[in-house]
């Protein structure tokens, strides 16, 4: 990975197993969409072909929304690799498929706390905010989901804060 200005890599790790529910989403929703489609073709005594178009629609309206899934979902990535320097907090991950990489200053990041074997920047349930960039603009929470030693790695994420 290209750091770049002499930054120093203090930690590398991986994230561990999370629960996936994403995929009842994309289940789901575009069934839904087509269920209301088809009753309203039912009550409406639509013909068969607007049916087929309503197919079409929906279908392109799923690969396009798994598409744009990564130029959206990448301030919101939190599993995957993670690299923590002196100066930032690298993850790298797959969205739909296709890599992604999320880069966090530490210095516009709050102190980060340990939760349930994990390393959190803020907390989305909650509305803690992860912090702020300089431009105002808010840091969606980041967290290092159960990496080993997170007692360990939320030292070393401190220490390179407090030089800062």
């Amino acid at each position: 990975m290209d750091l770049g200005d002499g930054e120093v890599v203090l930690w590398t790790g991986k994230s561990g197993p999370r629960p996936r529910r994403r995929w009842l989403l994309y289940v789901l929703v575009p069934l839904a969409y087509y269920g209301m489609q088809l009753l309203i073709s039912v009550i409406l005594d639509q013909d068969p072909g607007y049916l087929v178009r309503i197919t079409i629609n929906a279908g392109i309206c799923l690969v396009g929304f798994i598409l744009l899934l990564p130029l959206f979902g990448r301030r919101q990535l939190s599993t995957g690799r993670y690299t923590v320097t002196d100066r930032r907090i690298v993850v790298e991950g797959r969205i739909s498929g296709f890599p992604v990489r999320r880069s966090e200053n530490l210095a516009e990041l709050r102190t980060p706390e340990l939760r349930d074997g994990s390393v959190a920047f803020g907390d989305r349930k909650s509305g803690k905010l992860a912090g702020h960039r300089p431009n105002g603009r808010v840091i969606a929470s980041l967290v290092l989901y159960r990496i080993p030693e997170p007692e360990h790695v939320l030292e070393i994420i401190r220490e390179a804060q407090a030089r800062l």
